[in-house]
């Protein structure tokens, strides 16, 4: 029986009858009364019923006989109030109630994790978050204690430790995991690492994820779900997360959990920003933004606004992009919220890069992680190792470049996705020389996979024909300028297709402008090798076959794309069905 059914069945309606005819007002304190509220409230929180969860715990807290279960039952109805509903103001009324016994290193574990992430969600002081904290971690036993105490303490460590993106507050959460012991709670370390640094991860560690996410659509444990997006927006796998993340802003909208509504809003913003739907992105964020504005969740305010800020950039909206950055950065340093201040020097970097400001482009991508080193507990240094490598080029830093570029292929991060491994491939092409240059464009362009990805998949396009055409080879060009422009036009990113197009004309050729995905015929060769491209085969199997050069057959791919009006190579099937 699961938990909805417990919390309708007949038994337990009893019991909920039973504790609230002993428990009515006026009734002396009476531990096992306050028992039986608590037990019914830990049921309501797991059905995601948040306002039943609060009016038990806190009643719970009313009845209680002691000091201590009273701090608990309070730190409990705070904990849920806060961080659940979204109520700052009414979590720390509770925290209040639970009196001295509620603070300090003897408080119950329950109001200790209350007080630490309220001061999180309010004040976004990770290091004053995580030093409330610590007390009860170091003093928990965490191998005997309680199962959900445990996770409790991991969820909110793991928490601190995200906001804060700081190595010596990452290293706390690992001693205490060690504590309870990875054979129990080994998947905590999976999610720490994909929110720290994804590269430490092995094959099974990312298979055991993918596992998850597929198992999603049987999945109701709306934290988990969260949980779950929060690591997948790091290693390219938001999109899987992408209907689970909907019904959860469903459900907890109806149960009135407003701060898994702005997580669920937050990532799902990240993941259409990520695969180009970025009006959707925009409309997320905004929501996101105004939920938590209207609560006084300041933190996650500004994470959604962060969002916002990139998909300015790339829309090439620079008055808003740079008011979110500034706003997000002012508020993030002294307060050390290290994934907020990385999130607005991603927002910044795209900013520069959009705007062609090459020099700011590399001051911001360096502040996140140094050229030669893909720092570590430094998530977003995941997302701009092109950017600097691109960067450090167009500012005369040829040796910096190179070695970010070896730094990020060392790291192993091309394994990670497919879309990684294009970029990580792409940043290889810009410090090769021309003829290894060209074959590793290639290698970028043919990764399986990357259709999801609109807008880097046109980049590095880009980056490919803008290399053609310095080496004067203006025809295989335009190919890949045509296609750049085609997707960033449909985007709405007009910086980069204002870009492509001045790369384009100097190859010679003033565009003709058609609309994606036009009903262009495919000449009988096209048609071919298109047809043999769908079937499996290679670009050298292909031009085995039909007596072509690979960058021949290349060549014709990428003039097929935008006639049938897709990305890459695996939606051909799909496109020439539909055709």
């Amino acid at each position: 029986m699961n938990e909805t059914d417990v919390a309708t069945a007949p038994e337990f309606r009893t019991l909920l009858g039973t504790a609230w005819e002993l428990g009515g007002a006026g009734r002396e304190p009476d531990e096992e009364v306050a028992a039986l509220f608590e037990h019914a409230a830990d049921v309501f929180h797991r059905r995601g019923d948040c306002s039943g969860a609060v009016t038990a715990f806190t009643r719970a807290a009313e009845l209680s006989a002691a000091a201590t279960p009273r701090a608990r039952r309070y730190g409990k109805a705070a904990l849920v109030s806060g961080a659940v509903v979204g109520d700052l103001r009414a979590a720390e009324s509770l925290l209040t109630g639970a009196g001295p016994a509620g603070t300090g290193p003897a408080a119950p574990p329950e109001a200790t994790l209350a007080d630490s992430t309220m001061v999180m969600f309010s004040d976004g002081d990770a290091d004053a978050a995580h030093r409330l904290l610590l007390a009860a971690v170091e003093a928990s036993d965490p191998a005997a204690g309680d199962p959900a105490t445990t996770e409790a303490m991991l969820g909110t460590l793991l928490l601190i430790c995200h906001n804060s993106g700081r190595a010596e507050l990452w290293e706390t959460f690992e001693t205490y995991l060690a504590k309870a012991g990875h054979d129990r709670y080994g998947t905590w370390w999976t999610r720490a690492v994909l929110s720290s640094n994804p590269t430490r991860l092995d094959a099974a560690a990312l298979d055991e994820l993918d596992a998850d996410i597929r198992a999603l659509s049987q999945n109701r444990d709306i934290a988990e779900i969260l949980r779950l997006g929060s690591a997948a927006a790091f290693v390219d796998r938001l999109p899987g997360c992408r209907r689970a993340l909907r019904r959860v802003a469903r459900l907890a909208a109806g149960a009135g959990a407003a701060v898994s509504v702005i997580y669920a809003d937050i990532e799902l913003a990240m993941e259409a920003h990520a695969t180009g739907q970025w009006a959707e992105a925009w409309d997320r964020g905004q929501e996101a933004a105004r939920l938590a504005d209207e609560r006084g969740q300041r933190l996650l305010c500004l994470e959604a606004r962060a969002v916002l800020a990139a998909v300015a950039a790339d829309r090439g909206d620079a008055g808003p992009a740079r008011a979110y950055i500034d706003e997000a950065t002012a508020w993030a340093v002294p307060r050390g919220a290290g994934f907020l201040l990385g999130s607005a020097r991603h927002a910044e970097v795209r900013l520069a890069v959009a705007t062609g400001d090459f020099e700011a482009a590399y001051r911001a991508a360096t502040r996140i992680s140094p050229a030669g080193l893909l720092a570590p507990y430094e998530t977003y240094a995941l997302f701009v190792h092109l950017d600097l490598i691109e960067a450090a080029l167009h500012t005369d830093r040829p040796d910096q470049a190179a070695a970010h570029s070896a730094a990020v292929h060392a790291s192993g991060l091309a394994r990670i996705s497919p879309r990684q491994r294009m970029l990580v491939t792409a940043g290889r092409a810009l410090v090769a020389d021309d003829d290894e240059a060209v074959s590793l464009f290639e290698a970028a362009l043919e990764v399986e996979g990357t259709s999801p990805w609109p807008f880097d998949v046109a980049r590095v396009q880009l980056l490919f024909g803008e290399r053609l055409r310095r080496m004067r080879e203006a025809a295989r060009a335009r190919v890949h300028l045509e296609t750049a422009i085609e997707v960033f036009e449909r985007l709405g990113a007009a910086p980069w297709s204002a870009r492509a197009a001045g790369e384009l004309r100097a190859t010679g050729q003033v565009r003709v402008r058609r609309s994606f995905g036009t009903n262009e015929a495919l000449t009988p060769q096209e048609l071919e090798i298109a047809l043999l491209a769908a079937a499996g085969l290679s670009n050298k199997q292909i031009g085995t076959r039909l007596l072509l050069s690979h960058r021949t057959v290349g060549a014709h791919l990428y003039r097929v794309f935008p006639k049938l009006g897709i990305n890459s190579r695996a939606a051909l099937r799909d496109a020439l069905a539909a055709r």
